[in-house]
């Protein structure tokens, strides 16, 4: 035990350089404590809904199927026009392929919550916004190609809306103990 204290003091006492700037060294733990300092509460909160999100669909019995998880994918890769196109994207904003499909796995888990809750588009409402965009976003595509992507569109939107409010609710019926209450959302308020 005593000899870990020792090595991990010396870690944090000699943390790993990263960059060089004219003989000035950024080390990890200034790169990490910045970080933190600018985002570490937002992050943290972010992580907090995710598993109270988590933790309800497990609750409702929620599941993801293999042919859902598909169908997001395709309706991503139509986003971006090609699969290329996404996996560049991908790989520009450093996620992963396993981090992508537990993102996908929370919005559907966040959107059979809020199902009961979300309005369906019209089939007049997904034509009327096919018509709008078919010379922009959905050139060369039939509304049957778009219909999916118009509906899909519909429903985020919705979802992006009825959020923050679910998360309000299940924060609410939570045990939260902060264990270092400089992460506390209490203290924003």
């Amino acid at each position: 035990m005593i000899m870990s204290l020792v090595i991990y003091k010396d870690f944090l006492s000699n943390p790993a350089p990263i960059v060089s700037v004219n003989g000035f060294l950024i080390t990890k733990d200034m790169l990490y404590q910045r970080l933190e300092k600018q985002h570490g509460k937002q992050v943290l909160q972010s992580m907090l809904s995710e598993t109270l999100i988590r933790q309800e669909g497990n609750n409702q019995h929620i599941t993801v199927g293999e042919k859902e998880m598909n169908g997001r994918y395709k309706y991503l890769v139509s986003t971006y026009g090609s699969a290329k196109d996404l996996e560049r994207w991908l790989t520009k904003q450093d996620i992963s392929r396993p981090e992508l499909y537990e993102q996908l796995r929370m919005q559907i888990i966040t959107e059979k919550l809020l199902a009961k809750k979300i309005i369906q588009p019209t089939e007049k409402e997904l034509i009327q916004d096919y018509n709008r965009l078919k010379n922009t976003a959905f050139e060369g595509k039939s509304y049957e190609e778009a219909r999916a992507t118009i509906k899909q569109s519909y429903i985020s939107m919705q979802v992006g809306l009825l959020l923050p409010r679910l998360e309000e609710e299940l924060r609410k019926k939570a045990k939260i103990t902060y264990l270092d209450e400089t992460y506390s959302i209490r203290n924003d308020e």
